[in-house]
């Protein structure tokens, strides 16, 4: 009997109290922390691959990926040429092909334009490097050491630069395709989702609703250290000594001065509350303000036989953003730095 008892026990499964299904959760939850905290699953190769896989961009993507061949075939003789050796000439056509397109396919999208054609434009100024290394090679080759030294200093310099001259005539040809798409209709599309658009505002003391935002700190600066930078880079323009150095500093500071000064204006726009749609707010005009002339210029240069094209684009685009960069900021303390006399965004 007592056996039996026994068997019975032992074959009698455990109650369910709660305290089994408890405890496989607890694993689950576990499993899944440490599945979060995988380096594998949160490192930078992962949140690379997500950006580059954006569904939202996909298509600018593949855009910016298609124009690389392009701007590499149609730019390649001046690798071999040892005349245009520092930092070559690069063929503006593909760019601006590639972002009239993206312009033109998201102007009726819910994907902003602007984040569309700067991705477009990342991408193909994969080509534009391609050149700039094939050049300096060509370089090493072909020519003293000691412009061997000048063109390792001034590759990496003017590689960036040609990334963000690459994004900014995108973005331009962006503006003209989605203009284009529109029939010539102004403003941004009101379908469009734009972060900035739905943040949430502060009430300043001149009685404007705005975001607090540090962006323009950035735009005063460069708008504060162009003119003696230039002055000195142009007109003293030291052949040795420290000043050579002074003037090499003065250009790494313009050159991606005026990148960052385009990103910090934009952003900034997007804290202007009301008054981020005025005309003089549009962050299509300040584009086309910077890239229009150095497109304008480097395209004359081209067809006029200079030696060196880009040196005369790079020195326009410097000058162009610092004109939109003060033009900016004084419309920006003259309607946002006092009460506005209407309701309405100034215009």
């Amino acid at each position: 009997m007592t056996q039996d008892t026994r068997q019975t026990t032992n074959d009698t499964p455990p109650a369910d109290d709660g305290t089994t299904t408890t405890a496989n959760s607890d694993i689950y939850k576990t499993l899944a922390s440490v599945s979060d905290t995988n380096p594998m699953s949160s490192g930078p190769r992962q949140r690379v691959l997500e950006w580059l896989t954006d569904e939202q961009l996909r298509v600018a993507t593949l855009v910016g990926l298609l124009a690389i061949p392009f701007i590499v075939a149609l730019s390649l003789e001046t690798v071999n040429d040892p005349t245009r050796a520092a930092g070559g000439s690069i063929s503006g056509t593909p760019i601006l092909l590639a972002g009239f397109i993206v312009g033109y396919y998201y102007s009726d999208r819910p994907t902003p334009t602007r984040e569309a054609s700067v991705r477009t434009g990342l991408m193909s100024s994969i080509g534009v490097l391609v050149i700039h290394l094939g050049t300096a090679y060509t370089t090493m080759l072909t020519e003293p050491v000691e412009i061997v030294i000048v063109a390792s200093i001034l590759t990496p310099i003017l590689g960036l630069l040609g990334v963000g001259i690459t994004v900014v005539l995108t973005v331009v040809a962006a503006v003209l395709g989605e203009w284009f798409a529109n029939r010539g209709a102004p403003g941004p599309n009101p379908e469009q989702i734009d972060a900035d658009a739905t943040a949430p505002m502060t009430t300043t003391k001149s009685g404007h609703i705005t975001q607090r935002s540090r962006s323009w700190l950035f735009v005063a600066a460069y708008g504060v250290i162009v003119p003696p930078a230039l002055v000195y880079t142009l007109v003293v323009n030291p052949e040795a000594g420290p000043g050579v150095a002074v003037v090499g500093l003065s250009m790494f500071a313009m050159v991606f001065g005026s990148v960052g000064t385009m990103l910090a204006l934009a952003k900034d726009i997007g804290t202007l509350g009301p008054s981020r749609t005025a005309n003089w707010a549009d962050w299509r005009l300040h584009v086309l303000g910077a890239g229009g002339p150095t497109a304008v210029v480097y395209a004359a240069a081209y067809y006029q036989g200079v030696s060196y094209p880009p040196g005369y684009a790079i020195f326009t685009f410097i000058g162009a953003v610092w004109l939109v960069a003060v033009t900016y900021l004084i419309c920006r303390h003259r309607y946002t730095g006092k009460r506005p006399r209407s309701g309405s965004p100034a215009g």
